[in-house]
């Protein structure tokens, strides 16, 4: 019988806003099911993960940037970000490329960036919707102020707004305006798209929720591990620095406990949510806090990507139960992922994907 009215789609389904009219489910969490899988020691007493505790911290003391590229980011960020201030204040306003606020965003702004990673990141509003004239306008006027506090500066514009390089470290500085000016005029000089204006905004939104969220020392522990195992391993590599952060949160924390799960138990949950499908289509992953519509983050990865990230998952969580964790970590040279490997007389074979690229399906053909 066919139900009309409210939720009642052609044929009777219902439609989800991923085209499929069966619902997506949630992943598998031990932790919600404790009840139902308990723990099979004779003593009641969880096996302790000590060794890969070691590990963890002192990899991550390993990834903490040294003082001295600490001090260089906060000096580039306070030099610039002190010009632009300036600007704001003698500024009246009508001018195109007049400025609204200035945010610090990024890694480095949150406290999770990693050693060698020398970069500082800012999004610089615009009281107007910013064009290409008025982005080489405020970039003659930095590079002007600049040359006296830093002479060595390199200040270079780009489509989505202008970089600074400094001492070895780099400033990506990206334009954006107020949701008021959101009509996009017909200016000549070229303006700047949609969807780099966009990805300004949500980078202030998601740094103002990591900040607010986001307050044990092991959850951003756990952050700089799983972006530095995202650009050391292959799997890993379509994970963004969003994706890490609401991840690392989810595996840290449990529902209804303000208290962070232990460093180990966070890496190793964090490796069963993405073994168990967790970012794979229709699961429901992890709802963007920061963006309308409940959208989930892992809908912009390719479905090839996704298989890759649970395959690796899959072998990295084979190797950390084998006693491999400082190959995981990537405290001992390791094969790559899609390699069988020998962890203490076993060798652990590599997880299989199941879907090909477009690539090696037009090569096929």
């Amino acid at each position: 019988m066919h139900r009309r009215g409210r939720g009642g789609g052609r044929g009777g389904r219902r439609h989800t806003p991923y085209g499929n009219p069966w619902p997506p489910h949630q992943s598998f969490d031990l932790l919600k099911a404790g009840d139902i899988f308990p723990n099979a020691n004779c003593n009641d007493v969880a096996p302790k993960d000590d060794g890969i505790a070691k590990a963890i911290i002192e990899r991550h003391g390993q990834l903490i940037p040294p003082a001295a590229e600490m001090a260089a980011c906060s000096d580039l960020q306070s030099k610039v970000g002190t010009v632009l201030d300036n600007l704001i204040v003698t500024q009246t306003g009508k001018e195109d490329h007049a400025l609204e606020e200035v945010r610090a965003v990024g890694c480095h702004k949150l406290g999770i960036s990693i050693a060698g990673d020398m970069q500082i990141e800012m999004v610089v509003i615009f009281k107007k919707w910013p064009t290409s004239d008025s982005i080489a306008t405020l970039t003659d006027l930095v590079k002007t102020e600049l040359a006296v506090t830093a002479p060595s500066a390199e200040v270079t514009a780009t489509s989505t707004g202008f970089n600074v390089v400094l001492d070895g470290v780099t400033g990506t500085f990206h334009a954006a305006t107020l949701p008021d000016s959101w009509i996009e005029p017909d200016l000549p000089g070229g303006q700047v798209e949609m969807q780099a204006i966009e990805l300004g905004l949500a980078q202030i939104r998601r740094t103002r929720w990591f900040e607010e969220n986001v307050s044990h020392t092991s959850t951003r522990m756990l952050c700089r591990i799983l972006i530095e195992i995202s650009r050391r391993v292959s799997g890993f590599s379509k994970l963004s620095v969003w994706m890490v952060e609401l991840l690392a949160h989810q595996s840290s924390m449990v529902p209804g406990q303000r208290d962070a799960l232990p460093i180990a138990d966070s890496l190793k949950r964090s490796l069963q949510f993405l073994s168990s499908g967790f970012f794979l289509m229709p699961n429901l992953g992890i709802v963007d806090p920061c963006e309308p519509d409940c959208q989930r983050v892992h809908l912009t990865l390719k479905d090839d990507s996704q298989d890759s990230l649970c395959c690796a998952a899959q072998t990295l969580l084979r190797w950390l139960s084998h006693g491999a964790e400082r190959q995981v970590l990537g405290l001992q040279k390791s094969a790559d992922v899609g390699m069988a490997v020998k962890c203490k007389g076993i060798i652990v074979e590599p997880s299989a994907g199941v879907i090909e690229s477009a690539s090696k399906k037009s090569s096929v053909i």
